[in-house]
């Protein structure tokens, strides 16, 4: 895995949170 996609993901989950 990469720290670019968890980040991205972090991202996201805030936005639909």
């Amino acid at each position: 895995m990469g720290e670019e996609e968890c980040i991205l993901n972090n991202i996201l989950n805030s936005q639909w949170d």
